[in-house]
């Protein structure tokens, strides 16, 4: 049933051309989510509280959305220039206070892309 689904919206998608494959996690947890391969999670307790195929769809759909719009790979770009950022910061950090001003930038330009990131420092 959830293969014949994922079919169905795959077909009607913007991006037909991508694979996807569904994995259900033997958890009563409420939950899914995708990774950039295409692969769908979603946990039994999930499949359990939809209450026909429309809301299973529904969160499918949702899901392949993340894939199309590669929000796993744009949030680990953002990580790793977070934490290339952070390092460089630490170590002008430990420089002689001559180069304090470079820290300050490093350190606006990291607060910057940690609220576009959505992560608190």
């Amino acid at each position: 049933m959830i293969e014949k689904t994922v079919e169905r919206l795959v077909a009607a998608s913007e991006r037909p051309d991508l694979k996807y494959q569904v994995i259900i996690l033997n958890s009563p947890s409420i939950n899914a989510f995708s990774l950039p391969n295409g692969r769908l999670y979603i946990t039994r307790g999930l499949i359990a509280l939809a209450n026909d195929k429309a809301e299973l769809a529904s969160v499918l759909s949702h899901e392949m959305g993340h894939v199309i719009a590669h929000h796993a790979a744009i949030r680990e770009e953002q990580a790793r220039q977070v934490a290339i950022i952070k390092s460089r910061g630490q170590r002008r950090a430990q420089r002689p206070a001559s180069r304090g001003s470079c820290v300050g930038q490093i350190q606006a330009h990291a607060r910057s892309v940690f609220a576009r990131a959505g992560i608190r420092s």
